[in-house]
């Protein structure tokens, strides 16, 4: 009837005008992250996740394209596998180390006093490790029958490196690029990168370095266009 037909036109014009970024399971979640972030921003946050929204691609179908794309045909003589994790808003890195047999849990901020590893991380790391299980399983189903319950018995361990520290609350993003860059599996105490602990000018560097790259490298699809928007800008602001 008509007063269905009313209801039924206001609640489509209202999902169709939702901005995408309300609609990203992420950033609705972290939508406190963005009380404060201008319309522009807002739009190219709407930009930036549009396409993951659209596809709607399942965890393992997003392993094998990776895998694909990084020409990897086989998890069998991986020994490092990097999954990068956001979780109120902090960023960190679960490292699976099949030379160890663990699950590597590698943060720069170490654990705030009174709050425990379950308070802090729930069980994200376990659920991630059996779902990886479960990948490596299914795509070596010929193979390895006995590798999910190897993979899923392996040890958590946080990696204790010497620059953790609680006095940093913006950089842990940069932390987490230098990390997946320079960890090869070796002893958290061996582990040398050059990050030293609390140098804030270290951390602007870093910003620099790891947005210069991302901008310009050959699989970001706008890097073109970002260079001649970055020389325009150049010339229109000289030194």
């Amino acid at each position: 009837d008509k007063d269905n037909l009313e209801k039924q036109k206001r609640t489509r014009r209202i999902v169709e005008n939702l901005p995408f970024y309300l609609r990203s399971p992420f950033m609705v979640e972290n939508d406190n992250l963005f009380n404060k972030v201008d319309a522009l921003k807002k739009r190219m946050a709407e930009y930036a996740f549009v396409d993951g929204l659209q596809k709607q691609e399942s965890l393992f179908d997003t392993m094998k394209k990776e895998m694909k794309h990084a020409q990897v045909n086989t998890l069998e003589k991986v020994d490092l596998v990097f999954f990068p994790v956001v979780a109120s808003g902090h960023y960190y890195l679960l490292c699976i180390n099949f030379m160890k047999g663990s699950l590597e849990l590698i943060d720069n901020r170490l654990l705030d006093n009174n709050i425990s590893f379950v308070q802090k991380y729930k069980n994200h790391p376990r659920t991630l490790l059996r779902a990886f299980a479960t990948f490596y399983a299914t795509f070596h189903s010929t193979k390895n029958k006995n590798m999910f319950e190897e993979i899923c018995n392996f040890k958590t361990k946080t990696l204790k490196m010497k620059w953790r520290s609680n006095d940093n609350y913006d950089d842990c993003g940069v932390y987490l690029l230098k990390h997946m860059e320079t960890y090869h599996g070796e002893k958290d105490i061996e582990w040398e990168n050059g990050l030293q602990l609390n140098n804030v000018d270290q951390m602007k560097k870093l910003r620099v370095e790891y947005c210069g790259k991302i901008m310009s490298h050959k699989e970001n699809k706008e890097h073109h266009s970002m260079q001649i928007k970055a020389r325009k800008w150049a010339k229109e602001h000289p030194n």
